[in-house]
């Protein structure tokens, strides 16, 4: 299971900075809300955009109960560095 990390990789801003533009009108790809890029839920490729052919950065995670956990240990200041 995983989740991606809530960055556009072309200007690195969060992928849903703006209220309900998260996911495109037919919730069918993850929309970044500054540039309108799309990127399939599944791969995280960006197959729309100024990021075409690059992907989001997906981060391992697990349900544990009704919590989802990272299942990995992430630097955190690393990662709002990426991909730079």
């Amino acid at each position: 299971m995983h989740a991606y990390f809530n960055r556009c990789p072309h200007a690195l801003r969060p992928l849903n900075f703006m209220p309900d533009r998260f996911l495109s009108p037919d919730a069918g790809l993850v929309q970044c809300a500054a540039h309108s890029a799309l990127f399939e839920k599944d791969t995280g490729l960006c197959i729309a955009g100024p990021c075409v052919d690059e992907s989001l950065r997906r981060i391992a995670v697990r349900v544990v109960g009704e919590d989802i956990c990272l299942d990995e240990d992430l630097d955190l200041a690393r990662l709002e560095r990426w991909p730079r």
